[in-house]
């Protein structure tokens, strides 16, 4: 089995001690930051939906207080509503609230019907176009001899610069609709169902209070709103930028909304009110099928649509508690997540980078550390060999094991080559090379000894020097054993 390298057993070593770590501090941080998103989408959706609370709450207090306050003027004034000057009170309320449509009396005494409206492009009166400019108009209906009521409008600019007026017959009773006779049965202020203006094709509601002299009813005053501003809130105002938002009443019918689309057609082309589950987007359906019907005071979850997971939120409006209208808010988590994922990205790629650095920095450390010890493993074989070369390439470290291990190769050269002066050169590389243990003993064969001499010897170790001799006895004796 062919054995590691030091320095790849260095990298390795490093790579099992950093890597574990680097994934476990991302990992810690993708949980705790996912955390902190859901945290913060519940947050700005609770938030969102407080607000929507909030403005749907001063509307009906607005509207409401503004109806109770022309009721208690009429009660005050019983002939308040009998001059057609009293349009003046109501058109104050046309031009004060944005979302108002219309203001109106009706008087239970002959019928008599006073309104001031906002009025819209493309409408008509008596059979003809409103005339250039027309934005407002003050519409009386009053009763004639004839059972026909004589309807005039007088049309004016936002501003009040008046236009023109139109007259014409009309049947127009108020005793006899809906709005009046649900408030004359309740006897208080009363506030309808969401319905359609289907001349403005606009979401909108009335509400309406009695107006009583002498403890008799005296007729309904009453004020028509639309939801459009709400939508405008709603576009306006978006949780996130992939976020939906509705009002909705207690049968899940569209009365708001962020993308500002309010009434689709039945199969017969007339308007009416779109169901939640009939949105284009079928997100908003499966949202508000998932929710818990039980639930009175609120509810938030999460949800799966698509691959990708969305939080919703539904809250009901308490200022329309006998009405229950509810906030439903759709919100896809990759909204908030975008900026944290961006951010591990970021963290991954920063820990990766410098796990790289790192690994060159190691890499270049182990080889410092493994290369004098490769170099030292090479003349340790060279001292095997007993090659008979000098050693002047000895590494020098600051690391101080490396630096006596070097100096320590570098004594055993200089023992073995001393050892090898007094033994021959192949009984010293015989005895390392071999695995046995060298030990003191002996083993019994047979010899044969050969005697001889050097002729002139004594003579010529009187007149050569002695290291020369010793060299001339070496080479003689290598020959010899040869």
């Amino acid at each position: 089995m062919r054995r590691p390298r030091l320095k790849w057993v260095i990298l390795a070593i490093f790579l099992a001690l950093t890597l574990p770590v680097l994934v476990t501090i991302i990992t810690m941080n993708y949980v705790v930051t996912e955390r902190r998103a859901r945290d913060e989408s519940l947050t700005r959706i609770a938030q969102h939906q407080a607000d929507v609370v909030h403005s749907v709450d001063t509307l009906f207090r607005e509207v409401s207080t503004l109806v109770q306050a022309m009721a208690a003027a009429g009660q005050q004034q019983p002939d308040l509503f009998l001059d057609d000057g009293a349009i003046d009170v109501l058109a104050a309320a046309v031009r004060g609230t944005p979302d108002v449509v219309s203001a109106y009396v009706g008087l239970q005494r002959d019928g008599r019907f006073l309104q001031a409206r906002r009025m819209f492009a493309g409408q008509e009166v008596h059979g003809n176009p409103l005339p250039a400019g027309t934005r407002f108009a003050r519409r009386t209906v009053i009763p004639t001899a004839q059972g026909e009521g004589l309807e005039t409008y007088a049309f004016e600019t936002l501003d009040g610069e008046p236009l023109g007026v139109s007259q014409g017959l009309n049947p127009y009773d108020p005793r006899a609709r809906h709005w009046y006779q649900i408030t004359q049965q309740a006897d208080a202020l009363t506030v309808s169902d969401p319905d359609l203006f289907a001349a403005l094709s606009l979401v909108g509601f009335t509400i309406a209070a009695p107006i009583h002299w002498n403890g008799d009813l005296a007729g309904i005053v009453a004020i028509d709103l639309t939801l459009d501003g709400l939508s405008h809130y709603l576009a306006e105002r978006l949780v996130s930028p992939g976020s939906i938002s509705f009002i909705l009443d207690a049968q899940g019918n569209v009365i708001a909304n962020s993308a500002e689309r309010v009434s689709f057609h039945d199969d017969n082309g007339r308007l009416r009110l779109p169901h939640v589950s009939d949105w284009a987007d079928p997100l908003a359906g499966i949202a508000y099928s998932q929710r818990a019907r039980a639930a009175v005071d609120g509810q938030t979850f999460f949800l799966t649509h698509d691959g990708a997971e969305y939080a919703a939120s539904l809250q009901p409006i308490a200022a329309t508690r006998d009405k229950a209208w509810q906030v439903l808010v759709i919100a896809p988590m990759d909204d908030f997540n975008a900026a944290i994922r961006f951010s591990n990205q970021r963290l991954l790629l920063a820990g990766l980078g410098m796990t790289l650095a790192q690994i060159v920095v190691i890499w270049f450390l182990a080889r410092r550390m493994a290369t004098p010890l490769e170099r030292l493993v090479t003349h340790v074989e060279r001292i095997r060999e007993l090659n008979r070369d000098p050693m002047t390439d000895l590494p020098r470290s600051r690391i101080r094991e490396i630096a006596a291990l070097s100096k320590a190769v570098e004594t055993l050269d200089a023992a073995i080559r001393t050892f090898a002066s007094f033994v021959p050169v192949s009984l010293v590389r015989d005895l390392l090379q071999t695995e046995q243990q060298i030990s003191i003993g002996g083993s019994s064969r047979f010899l044969t000894v050969f005697f001889s001499d050097i002729e002139g010897f004594s003579e010529l170790s009187e007149t050569i020097p002695a290291q020369e001799l010793v060299e001339r006895i070496s080479d003689y004796l290598s020959i010899a054993t040869a």
